[in-house]
């Protein structure tokens, strides 16, 4: 017979994850081989327009990590701003999408499965929509429930939404 975890539930603080308490965090979790040039500038773009944000990705390949960083210090903004991790088990996955306050899906390739987790976790997720069917996934899921207006069909308007949902998140604390 299957018996509950006995375990008590994993938390997990900004602080263990290299994320500065009072900063807007963004959260892109999505496979590293989806973030296209335009994207990462649309990314950088959001660091320069939020100054209390920082950037959270995945470290799940030492060349694009490496190149990503380079990117970023290219463009003048302090590449202390943006935090990597490793890659965790899921419920400690689960866990770290709890302490960002947005979800920056990535265009043309949405995230898939991802966007479920997130959803899971009450996470605002911002996607960008295209014609393709790999553009439409977080159209697709945030419309089935309600939440449309996280989603946006051009690079003017993702940015947009993510700076309003930064003040939001300032009102709130």
């Amino acid at each position: 017979p299957l018996t509950p975890d006995t375990d008590p539930p994993l938390t997990i603080t900004r602080k263990q994850c290299g994320l500065p308490d009072e900063a807007f965090v963004m959260a892109a979790f999505g496979n590293s081989y989806k973030i296209t040039p335009d994207m990462f500038n649309i990314w950088i773009n959001l660091l320069n327009e939020i100054p209390t944000s920082v950037l959270w990705l995945i470290d799940d390949n030492a060349l694009t990590t490496r190149n990503l960083k380079l990117h970023i210090a290219k463009s003048g903004v302090n590449t202390k701003r943006i935090v990597f991790s490793t890659r965790a088990n899921y419920e400690e996955y689960k866990q770290r999408l709890k302490l960002a306050d947005v979800f920056l899906d990535t265009f043309p390739y949405n995230c898939g499965s991802t966007t479920n987790n997130v959803v899971q976790a009450g996470l605002p997720m911002v996607t960008m929509y295209g014609k393709t069917m790999v553009s439409r996934m977080g159209l697709s899921i945030l419309s089935s429930i309600s939440m449309s207006d996280y989603c946006v069909d051009d690079k003017d308007k993702y940015v947009q939404r993510v700076k309003e949902i930064s003040k939001l998140s300032k009102d709130e604390s």
